[in-house]
């Protein structure tokens, strides 16, 4: 499978720069990206793939100090890596919950099973029936019961 064109970090900083410069001078900015240009592709050579000349733009532009890009997938590094010892954390916390035995009464195993693989194997439903409703998709989906008020609401949520 080919690597994707433009990476996370690529992508945020293309986003920031066309953000920022809508408001900057005109005339700045053509001086500004016809330098990058004649850097990236040199009169005797043709233009690269457009994804390569995107990257060694955004490449110029950090090497100026612009730096978000980075900033903004190192946070979504480290917020995975604390998504991961939250579950780690609260998954073990469960599981020595539920088996924790003090000698007077025994560990009930349905209890333990029913609450430690019962409730994955909900999740792992949840998530077959989520990807089955993108499959169908549209205006099928949300006529179903329920499916419309909570895409809705999700709407609703995220903003």
């Amino acid at each position: 499978m080919p690597a994707p064109s433009l990476s996370l970090e690529d992508l945020v900083d293309l986003e920031l720069r066309i953000a920022e410069d809508v408001e900057a001078d005109p005339a700045a900015l053509d001086a500004r990206d016809r330098e990058i240009a004649s850097r990236l592709t040199p009169p005797d050579r043709p233009a690269a793939d457009r994804p390569a000349l995107i990257r060694g733009w955004l490449a110029a532009l950090r090497d100026r100090g612009h730096q978000t890009g980075a900033r903004v997938t190192r946070a979504l590094r480290l917020t995975r890596l604390a998504l991961v010892v939250l579950g780690v954390g609260a998954g073990w916390g469960t599981a020595a919950y539920l088996l924790a035995y003090d000698g007077r009464t025994p560990v009930n195993v349905v209890h333990t099973l029913a609450v430690l693989v019962g409730l994955q194997l909900l999740l792992l439903a949840l998530l077959g029936l989520g990807a089955l409703l993108r499959l169908i998709g549209g205006e099928r989906v949300d006529a179903l019961p329920l499916v419309g008020d909570a895409r809705a609401f999700g709407a609703w949520l995220l903003g």
